[in-house]
């Protein structure tokens, strides 16, 4: 283990309180190690872990902590421009050697960071370069504006896949533009567990808040194919849905379905994983997937869509490549995977195990941050 010292430079990280939660507190335990960490997070109520957890967590291992609250005011109230306003000062004060930042919270902090941060020694994580579309018809006001300001005032860059930053780099080509995978999610979840569920049904998962570029439909229409062929299935869709009726207009028969339309609460997720015998991503589009980071902790095989996103994880060594946006070819690879063998499942299986083990490792991926950090401290003169 490294030794801190006074010598240590000094890194405010910045993010979203449950996003730090659920994929960033081991990498920062392991930052601490090499920097000083002041972790700055924008805090909002999940159920999923609470402020005093990351209160604690910070205490345990010796990390500056500083909450910085959305709830408590409108965004038309002026004091949440002064609130933004006094936070980025205070972080200012810090004098740190390297700001990250993955979640501004709030358009103000957004701008103000944007003046009063130096580009040279900021850099800037984006977990979604190619903009989704949440709807048939369009996108998010707020990522448009957030997409502008980081693009436009800053130059140091962490994308999570190599495909989104080989996009970037077409666009930018004269950014500091750095590739660090995303980190394994639900490393805290009680997985060292059994829950058995006596089925002789396979079960199809779908995990994750549905939107319309998660292709939730193209998996529905899959299984009214497959349903003329077999009943020895299920499909398990499980997130919340803004609205569902469009959905569950296209389910021809209920019974294949289980619906958990609603927000998991995170100890149902064991055995949720734990009952499923594939992980779905019917995705129209991906950056870098959550849920699939999840499936992947859990080692459940992966069906996926043909997307450069998901194939620079995915081969038919540990899991299923269907043709994307076309339900008839997800129908016949959800077939072929019912109907391997318990031996060629437990192959995969094992060669999916050696793939996350070794690209997944904590010691790999904190020791990227960390080349990266002091490339981008080594490269500017002076702090913030």
């Amino acid at each position: 283990m490294l030794v801190k010292n006074n010598n240590n430079k000094k890194v405010v990280f910045m993010n979203g309180g449950k996003h730090f939660w659920n994929r960033e507190k081991d990498i920062v335990k392991k930052l601490n190690e090499e920097f000083e960490i002041f972790l700055v997070i924008n805090h909002s109520e999940d159920k999923n872990y609470s402020l005093s957890d990351i209160v604690d967590f910070c205490k345990s291992n010796e990390i500056h902590l500083k909450v910085i609250d959305y709830v408590r005011r409108k965004a038309s109230n002026p004091l949440k421009i002064l609130s933004d306003l006094q936070s980025v000062i205070e972080i200012r004060k810090i004098k740190p050697d390297l700001i990250y930042i993955e979640s501004f919270g709030s358009p103000y902090f957004a701008i103000f960071a944007s003046f009063l941060f130096k580009y040279t020694n900021t850099i800037i994580a984006i977990l979604d370069y190619k903009l989704h579309p949440y709807t048939k018809n369009g996108f998010k006001l707020s990522e448009k504006f957030y997409r502008f300001i980081y693009l436009k005032f800053f130059n140091n860059y962490h994308l999570f896949s190599y495909d989104q930053t080989q996009m970037m780099k077409r666009d930018y080509p004269r950014k500091n533009i750095n590739t660090i995978r995303l980190n394994l999610i639900g490393t805290d979840h009680l997985k060292s567990l059994e829950f058995p569920e006596i089925s002789d049904k396979i079960n199809f998962l779908f995990f994750g808040k549905i939107y319309y570029y998660k292709g939730v439909d193209i998996l529905i229409k899959a299984a009214n194919i497959l349903a003329k062929k077999s009943r020895r299935f299920k499909i398990t869709i499980a997130g919340s849905c803004d609205d569902f009726s469009y959905y569950k207009d296209l389910i021809e028969d209920i019974n294949f379905f289980d619906l958990k339309l609603y927000y998991l609460d995170k100890n149902e997720l064991p055995a949720l994983f734990s009952n499923a015998d594939f992980f779905v991503a019917p995705y129209r589009e991906v950056t870098q997937s959550g849920p699939l980071m999840m499936a992947f902790n859990y080692r459940i095989l992966p069906i996926v869509s043909d997307l450069a996103g998901f194939k620079e994880h995915i081969s038919e060594e540990i899991g299923f490549i269907f043709k994307n946006d076309s339900p008839e070819d997800l129908a016949i690879v959800m077939e072929r995977a019912m109907n391997i063998s318990v031996s060629e499942r437990n192959a995969l299986k094992k060669n999916l195990g050696k793939y996350v083990e070794s690209e997944f490792n904590i010691n790999t991926i904190s020791s990227k941050y960390i080349i990266l950090f002091n490339e981008v401290i080594n490269n500017q003169k002076t702090p913030v």
